[in-house]
């Protein structure tokens, strides 16, 4: 069985999306088992998620152990905290 794990920031927003097919060895215990399963499905779920988008915004996070979509109003937010800087 393939386990896909989410690699977060402080924040909760979406840094990676690992593989245990792939990325066993990188897996640590602070990433978050966001699927399992057999297959292409699994083995190839990273590939799957563009984690940001054409502002260089997170489009993922992890909300109460699931990996939920960013609102606009949250990456509109984001955005103006790295125009900031």
């Amino acid at each position: 069985m393939i386990q896909v794990y989410a690699r977060c920031n402080e924040e909760g927003k979406v840094l990676a999306i690992l593989d245990s097919a792939h990325h066993m060895r990188e897996i640590t215990d602070r990433d978050v088992l966001i699927a399992e399963g057999y297959g292409d499905d699994c083995a190839y779920f990273p590939l799957r998620y563009q984690l940001l988008d054409e502002q260089m915004c997170h489009r993922f996070q992890i909300v109460d152990g699931k990996l939920v979509e960013c609102t606009p109003e949250e990456r509109e937010d984001e955005l103006r905290r790295l125009l900031e800087l």
